[in-house]
């Protein structure tokens, strides 16, 4: 029963880091303060974690992301 509240919160908060990585109005933070203030404190962990759970590095998926909204301007 822990290990699945682990892998709910762990869900959560990696979910939050990616709301964070596309959110325009965070672009001055970097991935690791963002990753930090979920409690990701190796970055190394965390983009192995992000890059399973969502298929693309951190950093990436923010280029892509912003990418995508000045196309569509």
């Amino acid at each position: 029963q822990s290990d699945s509240a682990w892998h709910y919160i762990r869900e959560r908060r990696l979910q939050r880091c990616q709301q964070a990585l596309r959110d325009d109005a965070q672009t001055h933070r970097t991935v690791v303060e963002i990753a930090a203030s979920w409690g990701f404190t190796d970055p190394c962990h965390f983009s192995k974690a992000y890059k399973a759970r969502f298929g693309v590095a951190p950093g990436g998926d923010r280029r892509s992301d912003t990418r995508a909204a000045k196309l569509s301007s």
